[in-house]
């Protein structure tokens, strides 16, 4: 019995001990200063919103950014320097009118896409903020969460059908009428023995030729398809910074919500994807420690070009010029009533990238 105690002491220690060396190797990983690929160029202060109540963010042609403002269930539209331009939609059930307003895009032509989660909904304003069409996609089936708009006009929403299963569907294609076309990438093999449906997601973006790029949170690799869906191969590397996921206690939520982000500092989440010039892809990643993010570029056969570029701020959105607007993370205890965002270039090529 006592050596028994004493193995099963000394198998705790052996845990406990690599345990500790995995977040010493995370916190000692020497990230590239943000400086060596992005160029700080301004500051865009947009008032009237609290940065908790900041969701997703767009910018048209003109330079115009449009924010959800989750407080008050509508779209705050700012010129370029961060004036109060309009006020689209307003709280509600039905065409024009938001519930929960979850992701916005805008298109060539400078119209915005407002995807509503809790009616099921894609709003289409034009430029001046005036309605064009509604169209609801409960009838695919599946919760859309992220959205985003190709060149020629197809629509792609991130969601799931519940429950999630082994073989559930993440992308699901529509064109501008609301018809429902194709649904493709098959959900992450490790999202359901890990329990980790409660942070399940998709994140999206489209090139100049439509094809469409997507990420799921818990995978570092990028999944390219044609326009036509057809899968056209994986992109990315495993970052040397990265961990893979953990296995979660079955939570409920929102009731537990405040467990979920101490479990989600324990791996690296992949964040967001943006197409740059020539098909090259910047990848933002989650990983909290000794850096909140980091970022890696690759050219469009997924080589690296720049590598483990550490950020305390987070790029929310891009613009034409391909500048990016660096958001700081909300705190609980922030009581600002404005956004800032940084506005920053990007430099490709300009310093050695980080390898393993």
């Amino acid at each position: 019995m006592i050596c028994y105690r004493v193995k099963a002491i000394a198998l705790v220690v052996l845990v406990f001990f690599l345990f500790a060396c995995e977040k010493t190797r995370r916190q000692s990983f020497q990230f590239r200063p943000f400086e060596s690929a992005f160029t700080q160029l301004d500051e865009v202060k947009l008032p009237g919103i609290k940065p908790a109540s900041a969701g997703g963010f767009a910018i048209d042609s003109t330079g115009a950014i449009y924010v959800i403002d989750n407080a008050n269930k509508h779209i705050k539209k700012f010129d370029q320097s961060g004036r109060l331009v309009q006020t689209i939609g307003s709280p509600g059930r039905g065409p024009g009118l938001f519930g929960v307003p979850y992701s916005v895009a805008c298109d060539l032509r400078d119209n915005l896409y407002v995807l509503d989660l809790a009616q099921s909904r894609v709003n289409i304003f034009n430029g001046m903020g005036a309605l064009q069409k509604s169209f609801i996609f409960s009838a695919a089936g599946f919760t859309g969460i992220s959205m985003t708009v190709s060149a020629s006009g197809d629509i792609y929403l991130g969601g799931w059908k519940s429950p999630l299963g082994d073989s559930s569907t993440m992308v699901h294609k529509f064109d501008q009428q609301g018809n429902y076309l194709l649904s493709l990438l098959r959900i992450d093999e490790q999202v359901v023995p890990l329990h980790l449906g409660i942070v399940a997601g998709v994140e999206l973006a489209t090139d100049s030729d439509d094809n469409l790029y997507a990420i799921q949170p818990v995978s570092p690799k990028v999944s390219k398809f044609t326009r036509t869906g057809a899968f056209a191969g994986e992109l990315g590397r495993m970052p040397p910074y990265y961990e893979a996921p953990i296995k979660f206690p079955k939570l409920k939520y929102p009731r537990e919500e405040s467990k979920i982000k101490p479990l989600l500092s324990e791996w690296t989440q992949t964040d967001r994807i943006f197409v740059l010039p020539r098909k090259s892809l910047l990848m933002v990643f989650r990983t909290y420690t000794p850096k909140e993010y980091a970022i890696e570029i690759y050219d469009e056969n997924g080589n690296v070009l720049e590598g483990g570029i550490g950020s305390d701020l987070r790029p929310v959105v891009q613009d034409r010029q391909n500048r990016f607007y660096f958001m700081e993370l909300p705190s609980e205890r922030d009581d600002q009533d404005q956004v800032t965002l940084v506005r920053c270039a990007v430099n490709i090529g300009k310093g050695a990238t980080n390898e393993p």
